[in-house]
């Protein structure tokens, strides 16, 4: 069975050099006695990445089968696994690996810590382009959308719907054919493909969410990083 791997990007725009992020992640290893900082750090000049540790005490209270409250502390350390790759001088990319539901202890740090000149955005990806660029790639053969999501139908001047599709043939024609000449938006969409003869799958969502076979992980993001350059050059 092929371990799937998910990652989450977002936008970082920067009022500081990449330089300088890579020496603040060099300066802040993770120390004990301030309770976070960064491991793991490994650093090329056309991306970074490291692993954010943030320590927190939670108390829970028991209570003993006498009635009695007894209050227990945990010590716990969350792990963000992330990475950073320059799109241009003032606009960055932010990979979180595995991401948990919030990343909000790393992106606080960040912007503490630089004094609010690094600041966070969300990614809308256009999944019908995203489709075209896999279809028309040499490397994939066999591609078989089986399950898409849509929502904002337009089905006349009172009413919309959203839409799940399951499909054995490809859930995007079908689509296509139930809703012709309507407009909407492509929530998610998932497929399954060759990709120099290897089985992938890939689960992707408008908002920058990939969830696919670890042997394919770095491919499925590379649509979005060219994308997202093109957009800044545009």
């Amino acid at each position: 069975m092929k371990t799937l791997d998910k990652i989450k990007w977002s936008r970082v725009k920067l009022s500081i050099t990449f330089s300088e992020l890579i020496d603040y992640f060099k300066r802040n290893s993770y120390d004990e006695s301030k309770g976070y900082g960064y491991t793991f750090v490994n650093f090329t000049e056309h991306e970074v990445s490291a692993s954010y540790v943030e320590k927190s005490l939670r108390t829970e209270v028991i209570v003993s089968p006498a009635g009695d409250e007894i209050e227990q502390d945990f010590l716990e350390y969350e792990t963000i696994k992330f990475a950073l790759k320059p799109v241009s001088k003032n606009l960055s990319l932010l990979a979180i690996f595995n991401p948990p539901k919030s990343i909000k202890k790393l992106t606080d740090r960040l912007s503490v810590d630089f004094n609010y000149r690094v600041g966070f955005g969300s990614i809308t990806l256009n999944l019908k382009e995203y489709i075209n660029y896999l279809s028309v790639q040499h490397s994939i053969s066999l591609l078989h959308i089986d399950k898409i999501k849509v929502s904002n139908v337009v089905l006349n001047g009172n009413s919309k719907a959203s839409v799940e599709i399951t499909s054995t043939k490809n859930a995007l024609l079908e689509l296509e054919s139930i809703f012709t000449n309507k407009k909407y938006n492509i929530d998610k969409v998932r497929l399954h493909c060759l990709i120099y003869g290897e089985p992938s799958f890939v689960e992707l969502s408008k908002s920058a969410f990939i969830n696919s076979d670890s042997n394919h992980l770095d491919f499925y993001s590379d649509f979005l990083i060219q994308q997202l350059s093109n957009d800044e050059f545009r």
